[in-house]
Formats: C-alpha cells, structure tokens, sequence
C-alpha cells in the first residue's frame, strides 16, 4: 500500500485510503444500474398524461396504424408528433376518414 501511495505522491495524483470492504458494495451498484434503466423505460412506456386525439378529415387512404404523424392545431392547443392508433372509413362517396392518434412521448 505504501508503494502505490508513494507512486501517487510522485505522479501528482489525489488519493484516499479506504476499507477493503467498498469494493464489495460496488459490484451491486452495477446491477442496479440495470433496474433504473427499466424504471425508465416503464415510465416511457405507460405513462402518456392521457394525449390522445381524435380527427375527422377527407380519406387519406396511404395511412396506416402505427405512422407517425405532426399535428399542429392552435385554435385546440395541439400540437407534436402523434402515432396512429386506428383508422375508420367507409368507401361511399361522402365518407371521411376518422383517426385516433397519441401523442409520441420523447425520451428522458
């Protein structure tokens, strides 16, 4: 132990002496490491803050479920990315197209 102290000494380095037991609480400090990345990944996941949309609009028939689409209404205070839940149409000569969309959550 003196002769790395002494080698630290020589090099200009900072150190600390401490027990021998730290060593043993750093191995599960890596494990759980991995657990708060799954906490993250269940916030992203299932915490949307309820933003969902529903538009009515002419047929866009190149739409599809899970497409991302920008939404940018400022009269209703809509505006982002938004993924397409469902599409429902009707092939007569009026129909409309209905879109049921959330909004795109970014990550943290």
């Amino acid at each position: 132990m003196r002769k790395i102290r002494d080698e630290c000494d020589r090099k200009g380095f900072d150190y600390c002496q401490v027990e021998d037991d730290i060593y043993n609480y750093l191995i599960p400090g890596l494990r759980l490491n991995s657990g708060y990345e799954e906490v993250r990944q269940s916030l992203y996941q299932y915490i949307n803050y309820s933003e969902n949309i529903s538009i009515q609009t002419l047929p866009i028939y190149f739409l599809e479920p899970n497409t991302c689409i920008e939404v940018c209404d400022e009269d209703s205070f809509i505006n982002g990315n938004y993924i397409i839940n469902s599409l429902s149409f009707s092939l007569d000569y009026s129909s409309s197209l209905s879109i049921n969309a959330s909004k795109l959550l970014e990550r943290f």
